[in-house]
């Protein structure tokens, strides 16, 4: 059963603790200073060897050569402040001290969930925002693949998403925060390396291919928008809400 009340006072405190850490706002101005020093930097070796592509009749344009590497280098990053923000998810509920007693008034577990959901929406939101703001500012100045680009912080929202409730439910498993990203971190790193080392059979490639958030990524990145990116995040997403809600039901006789 979901009961609003549960939701909004969850999200509340969820998002006022973030929101008035100092540390939040900091990290986030580093990340605004770093995005745009990122960008700006792969556009200056653009301009540099614009004359020789110009010779060449190069067909790679600023889309291919600037933009879209920007966006995979600090999404990469982006993966390392989302899990490090969300990694105390289930901290207040499970390991803090007063945790026994919020979880003696046994509240719908549904709202707290979603609760957990919109605050990491919320939080992938600014991070792709900030990636995407340097890139929305040149529009003015020059032209780009608009339709490819978009599809791009499209793949990368959901790239965060993915590892984004991985985090919530390691959070559950977890107590310690460090443990949670390089564990999380770990997972996602396994999963590519698997698909990049495994040559044979031939048949498993796909199989692996599908459970990794970083081959659906990068397939988005090079334009090629696949129906199994979307069953994957889709189904993902279910397994992982119904993982974090059976996961804090179920964890009584193990935290104190």
């Amino acid at each position: 059963m979901f009961d609003y009340r549960v939701f909004a006072q969850v999200l509340w405190r969820d998002s006022v603790a973030l929101f008035l850490r100092w540390g939040f706002w900091l990290l986030l101005a580093v990340w605004v200073f770093l995005t745009a020093f990122m960008y700006f930097a792969y556009l200056d070796d653009f301009i540099a060897i614009q004359p020789q592509l110009r010779a060449k009749n190069s067909p790679y344009g600023v889309t291919d050569i600037v933009i879209i590497p920007y966006i995979k280098t600090l999404g990469l990053l982006g993966i390392l402040i989302l899990t490090a923000l969300v990694s105390r998810a289930f901290y207040e509920e499970l390991w803090a001290p007063f945790g026994a007693y919020f979880r003696a008034l046994h509240l719908p577990v549904t709202g707290i969930v979603a609760a957990k959901s919109v605050q990491l929406f919320w939080i992938v939101a600014i991070i792709v925002w900030v990636i995407a703001l340097p890139i929305l500012v040149s529009g003015l100045f020059f032209t780009y693949d608009m339709r490819r680009v978009l599809l791009v912080l499209l793949a990368l929202s959901g790239l965060l998403w993915v590892i984004g409730l991985l985090t919530i439910w390691l959070s559950q498993l977890l107590s310690h925060s460090v443990l949670v990203v390089l564990v999380a971190v770990s997972c996602l790193t396994m999963t590519e390396l698997a698909v990049r080392l495994v040559t044979s059979p031939e048949w498993l490639l796909p199989i692996l291919a599908f459970f990794s958030p970083i081959a659906h990524f990068n397939q988005m990145a090079n334009g090629v928008m696949m129906r199994s990116s979307i069953v994957f995040l889709m189904v993902f997403t279910l397994l992982m809400w119904v993982l974090i809600h059976r996961c804090f039901s179920n964890r009584y006789l193990f935290v104190r």
